[in-house]
């Protein structure tokens, strides 16, 4: 994977989910200043095995995201999101807030025993509950790396359009996890749709 983006392993700083604490502060502080790519690992056993598979649990690239997003068309603000906002909402957050969540969500629902509703007077799509099972499993199996990167979304489309991540839905239509993908996230939010507003 640091092959594949053409940089020295020295150049990538990483951080452990497990550690129940958040990015080093030097991330954090430079986030705001420096665009960034990050990079998320996951172990391929149990229900990822389906996406990458192995017969020991390594660890896979399965999912790039950047922080800050691409700069908006006609003059609009930028945005100014940081890495650690970005990392805290992936790791701790919830599915209407995080694409990843979502989409590891309905692929290990039945192994947690979870399931998406619509929760609140917006009836945002969570797993209510079963969020904190999903963070859980986050910091148990999940890595994440970063690499610092002056106009990161330029990476982040060479990245997918060379790399299997089948957990990044944008730009990657031809990924053949795509459809499966999409379909889990489609028959979840129909489901949940079909059942009463949880009270938020």
């Amino acid at each position: 994977m640091k092959f594949a983006i053409e940089s020295s392993p020295d150049s990538f700083e990483s951080w452990d989910a497990r550690s129940n604490s958040h990015p080093p502060k030097s991330a954090q502080s430079q986030g705001r200043l420096r665009s960034r790519q990050a990079e998320w690992l996951l172990r391929a056993r149990g229900a990822t095995s389906r996406l990458m598979p192995s017969p020991t649990p390594v660890l896979h690239l399965l999912y790039v995201g950047i922080s800050p997003s691409a700069p908006p068309a006609k003059g609009k603000a930028a945005s100014k999101q940081t890495l650690s906002h970005r990392v805290r909402s992936h790791m701790r957050g919830n599915a209407s807030g995080s694409t990843l969540r979502l989409s590891l969500g309905c692929i290990l629902a039945d192994q947690l025993g979870i399931a998406l509703r619509r929760v609140g007077r917006r009836g945002r799509f969570t797993f209510s509950a079963g969020e904190q099972r999903l963070s859980e499993w986050m910091e148990e199996n999940a890595r994440v790396v970063w690499q610092v990167y002056e106009e990161p979304w330029l990476l982040e489309e060479k990245l997918i359009s060379t790399l299997h991540l089948p957990l990044n839905l944008d730009q990657n239509t031809r990924n053949e996890f795509f459809p499966v993908l999409s379909g889990l996230r489609k028959a979840a939010k129909a489901r949940a749709k079909a059942l009463p507003i949880l009270q938020g």
